[in-house]
């Protein structure tokens, strides 16, 4: 992606439309007041809907209405009791203690209640400091919660008014991103391929699309007005991301054995054929992505179907003049992959109809009119295996106070961290702003060393910037009407930028509070500029000593878990998809279901392992073997959504005994790999059986098309088992891979085990 395509990105996308939202909200009651001479006294309104509007992340409509309300009422509650009993320090200490516990233990309910936490966290701050809120705390409170409600409000307002925006918005987000995904894929056809670069590239990229595909799942699922209406719009947004995930399938399934295949082909200029094409498809997607975050129609320059035709060309002379017996197993490798090109092709065509909202909605895909009550409680049911599952019980609450629990851990961690923080801004005075030590500390602490490391280094570096920055604008720009457009424009940058860039945030929210506090007194304004850069210095200083020392939770000590879910569902993704070829039905919605829970164990199995990377190197337990499974399980699972292309087609003529041992073989290597991680007992748990029975049928179907080639000068255009011949041995192929990445995967496992 570049630079220009990450721009369009990011003004047409749903973060800048919430940093909007909430500067709005900031901005308008803040220029009232400043204009009545009253902002001082009513500061606490704008900041009220900087904490709503922070703590309120994308999702369906009903999870953030109840979110938000229960924002506004913990925070009124959670800043009056701190209010309350400020002036009595043992008190204040203990409330801080147990409010830190319990609203970092609020993340075991998910990302959107850990914000909340947070923020309520902040309010908690805030009031106990009489140096920030002077003067009647019910009064305050009251000001603050009426921000929220202001907010709450322009919330409400915008969803009525664009209630789709959203929706469209991470659509769009979410096809740009596969369009990466489908560049780095096509690197593989590069003349020099740097093999292991791309797929760590391809790792983090499917992190991403993880993320994404969840929360476009809780928004559409969850969102009555998707799934009961039946107007054009609701379903053309429900199928552009059905088809999305499954092109999402089609672009990891095109893995192949690109070593032989260069090996094969280097120096023919077909592989560039097919890379290019590549590019111009991710062209067309990612240009589709934006075209729906804008609202706007695509209307390509491109025509796929000549592009496309080019490559066929290509192929069909290059096997005109070079293919005969002894290569055909590797032409028929390079079709298989022309079939690929083909199949995305058409899928990337039906999104950009599906964008254009022009098109009627075949049967297949269309949900049932009508509006009965039995119809729409079933549409909603069917859709239910595919809604992220999140259990709001008191019991899991209950079942986290262990120090086994990460996030207890981690609750722990932040209450030390604070205790340690406002000591430390007691004993040695650190001005009329020391809550700031407190609030970097709550910001920078994550669960995982990684996270917060990486947050560590943005607040210090962000604020340095930012301080620099708000300097030299007070020092060469003496008209407060240019100093208050870049003071909104850092509050725009910052509102916008807190879920992508932590480090542009920090700038943002810096220039924010020196240029707010200079419109007080310039006096004031380098006081607070240097209280911002110590306070914060010393806040980064806490939290990375307690992540480093205080219950620390390192990433090896979950890779075991990890693995153990990542074998689980390729397994179950495996047997769902494999049976078809023994003569079971393939039933399609288990099969989606398992596709899902394998592509977000994947997911979760890669950022594991890149938050492994950025732990100390003591604490990189097992690292290249880890690595080892990651890769391997990548292509495990490649290798199964190239199979389930096959089973999906339902072709009769693919069912054969001949995969009956070969089914049952891959099963016990699964259970033997599984066994071995549990019991880290690579003897005891048995051997796997390398070596699949040889396919006689496909012997056979080798045999006669090699004859057929040696008879004739027309064969390799007009045969009658060429077509087949070429799925029926990309089926073989696969199950061959499948069982050879399987059985790698026992010795790295019984490493992974004994650590």
């Amino acid at each position: 992606m570049n630079n220009i395509t990450a721009f369009r990105k990011f003004v047409s996308g749903h973060h800048l439309y919430a940093g909007l939202l909430i500067t709005l909200a900031v901005l308008v009651p803040s220029i009232v007041f400043f204009h009545e001479g009253v902002l001082i006294k009513y500061i606490l309104v704008p900041l009220g809907v900087i904490n709503v509007g922070f703590s309120d992340a994308p999702g369906s409509f009903k999870h953030r209405l109840n979110a938000n309300i229960i924002a506004i009422v913990a925070f009124f509650v959670v800043s009056v009791i701190a209010g309350l009993s400020r002036d009595y320090v043992w008190l204040s200490v203990i409330e801080l203690l147990f409010f830190a516990i319990i609203l970092s233990l609020g993340g075991i309910y998910g990302a959107r209640m850990s914000s909340i936490g947070t923020c309520a966290l902040m309010c908690f701050i805030f009031f106990s400091d009489r140096n920030f809120v002077a003067g009647d705390i019910l009064l305050n409170a009251w000001y603050m919660t009426a921000g929220g409600i202001l907010y709450f409000f322009l919330f409400i307002v915008s969803y009525r008014l664009r209630p789709y925006k959203l929706i469209q918005q991470m659509l769009g987000e979410h096809m740009i991103e596969l369009a990466s995904l489908l560049n780095l894929r096509s690197n593989y056809y590069a003349p020099k391929v740097e093999y292991k670069t791309i797929m760590d590239q391809m790792l983090k990229k499917q992190v991403v699309l993880k993320e994404q595909q969840e929360n476009l799942r809780e928004v559409l699922f969850k969102t009555r007005q998707i799934v009961q209406e039946s107007t054009v719009k609701s379903r053309s947004l429900l199928l552009i991301f059905i088809d999305s995930v499954d092109l999402y399938e089609r672009i990891l399934l095109s893995q192949q054995d690109y070593v032989q295949l260069h090996n094969a082909f280097d120096g023919k200029h077909i592989l560039q054929v097919f890379g290019r094409y590549l590019n111009i498809l991710a062209y067309e997607l990612e240009q589709n992505g934006l075209a729906l975050q804008q609202g706007r129609q695509y209307h390509s320059k491109r025509e796929l179907n000549k592009a496309f035709e080019k490559c066929r060309s290509a192929f069909y002379q290059l096997r005109e003049r070079q293919m005969d017996s002894t290569n055909m197993e590797d032409f028929i490798m390079l079709r298989q992959i022309l079939y690929s090109l083909q199949d995305l092709t058409d899928r990337i065509k039906r999104l950009n109809l599906f964008t254009k909202n022009k098109k009627d909605i075949s049967e297949q895909g269309q949900l049932e009119e009508g509006t009965t009550d039995a119809k729409i409680k079933r549409r909603i049911r069917d859709f239910d295996p595919f809604i992220p599952k999140q259990q709001y019980d008191y019991r899991v609450f209950v079942e986290n106070i262990s120090f086994k629990s990460g996030q207890f851990r981690h609750a722990i961690r932040v209450a030390v961290a604070l205790t340690i923080g406002l000591i430390i801004s007691r004993i040695f005075n650190l001005g009329h702003h020391s809550y700031w030590v407190l609030m970097t500390i709550i910001i920078i602490l994550k669960p995982s060393y990684s996270l917060g490391r990486q947050k560590n280094i943005d607040r210090i570096g962000g604020t340095i910037i930012g301080g620099i920055i708000s300097f030299l604008t007070i020092y060469f720009i003496n008209d407060v009407n240019a100093i208050f457009v870049i003071m909104c424009f850092a509050i725009l940058l910052s509102c916008s930028m807190l879920r992508i860039n932590y480090f542009i945030y920090a700038i943002g929210i810096t220039m924010m509070v020196i240029l707010s506090y200079d419109f007080i007194s310039s006096k004031v304004m380098s006081e607070v500029l240097l209280q911002r850069i110590l306070n914060s210095g010393i806040g980064c200083a806490i939290g990375y000593v307690s992540s480093l020392f205080v219950l620390p939770n390192w990433e090896h000590e979950q890779k075991n878990q990890y693995a153990a879910e990542m074998l689980k569902t390729n397994k179950a993704y495996f047997l769902s998809v494999a049976g078809y070829f023994i003569g079971s039905e393939l039933d399609i919605e288990y099969f989606k279901v398992c596709r899902k829970n394998a592509f977000i164990a994947l997911a979760n199995l890669s950022d594991n392992f890149q938050r492994m990377l950025s732990d100390p190197k003591r604490q990189q337990v097992k690292l290249q073997e880890y690595h080892q499974f990651v890769v391997t399980s990548n292509m495990l699972c490649s290798y199964i959504a190239s199979l389930s292309y096959y089973a999906q087609g339902q072709d009769k003529r693919y069912i054969s005994e001949q995969f009956r041992v070969v089914y049952s073989q891959i099963q016990q290597n699964f259970d033997t790999v599984q066994k071995t991680l549990e019991t880290a007992d690579s003897i005891g748990s048995g051997a796997v059986l390398r070596q699949l029975p040889v396919n006689q049928k496909l012997m056979d179907l080798l045999e006669q098309r090699k004859k057929e080639l040696q008879l004739s000068q027309d064969g390799p255009h007009n045969t009658s088992i060429r077509k087949f011949l070429t799925d029926y041995k990309t089926i073989n192929s696969l199950f061959n891979l499948i069982n050879g990445v399987v059985a790698d995967q026992k010795k790295i496992v019984a490493e992974l085990a004994k650590g």
